[in-house]
């Protein structure tokens, strides 16, 4: 995949080249200082990626 997402051969869908494995949802643990997080705040969780809280967020419950 060169550097543009959307460039892609003429009648394909960029979704095609997308990582399945993208999007993973995990239940569980969460350090404490994160409990009460607001929407757009971002993190870094063990140098696995960058994740900003999202929308979905609700008190007790942190969505990244």
């Amino acid at each position: 995949m060169g550097e543009d997402p959307e460039d892609v051969p003429e009648g394909e869908d960029y979704k095609k080249t997308l990582n399945p494995d993208s999007l993973k949802v995990v239940k569980g643990y969460v350090e404490s200082s994160v409990a009460n997080t607001q929407t757009l705040d971002k993190y870094q969780f063990e140098r696995l990626g960058y994740f900003c809280t999202d929308i979905d967020s609700k008190p007790g419950k942190p969505v990244f």
